[in-house]
């Protein structure tokens, strides 16, 4: 499914169909997508919430309770629809790459992860031009169900994708997002005598 090797020329389904064919490929393409699909989906915001709060803490900025907050939400945020394993490889890179030990901004980030992210839906959306392309030997596209992704995505190193949606959905099926709590803050890093006043226990003023 690569580019054409000739300056100038776009990729075509004819040539995709050529190198699926060579290569022997072109009955497994049904999963291909499905593991994709799988692969593009948003990274677990609890996930995403630690690994910021760590972030946060390593680099020793400010133990502001509203300031934390209000970064961590922000960030959040911006990185949110990002694919989970894209957001973990960014994050690493932007930090390595990032001079005297700053924090990487959210544009740095997203600079490293968006050529991955639109590489992969470059691929997902040619596999999907190969099955819907007419032809005298149509591929039969049989679509998995929901639980036959899963166990593809798991056989194929992605169960924690897996986790996560399942996860996100049983979240979502308990009603709206709360505010943090006293745990949640502890659970990021943040100091008990930075949590906001109402969340202390036992700390002198």
């Amino acid at each position: 499914m690569t580019d054409n090797s000739a300056p100038g020329e776009a990729w075509d389904v004819e040539q995709g169909l050529r190198e699926l064919r060579r290569d022997g490929q072109l009955d497994h393409v049904p999963v291909c997508i499905a593991r994709l699909e799988g692969s593009l989906l948003p990274v677990d915001p609890e996930w995403l919430a630690n690994r910021l709060g760590l972030m946060w803490n390593a680099m020793g900025h400010s133990r502001d309770p509203n300031v934390s907050t209000a970064w961590l939400h922000e960030t959040g945020r911006l990185l949110a629809d990002l694919p989970g394993d894209i957001a973990a490889d960014a994050i690493d890179e932007a930090i390595k790459a990032s001079e005297r030990g700053y924090m990487p901004s959210v544009g740095a980030i997203r600079k490293i992860a968006e050529p991955m992210v639109a590489k992969r839906k470059r691929a997902l959306a040619r596999l999907r031009a190969v099955v819907t392309y007419p032809r005298t030997d149509p591929v039969e596209v049989k679509r998995p169900t929901p639980e036959q992704v899963a166990d593809i995505l798991r056989e194929n190193g992605f169960a924690s994708i897996v986790d996560a949606k399942a996860e996100r959905e049983a979240r979502a099926n308990r009603g709206p997002a709360r505010n943090p709590t006293r745990e949640d803050y502890l659970a990021m890093g943040v100091a008990e005598e930075h949590l906001p006043e109402a969340m202390r226990t036992g700390v002198e003023p």
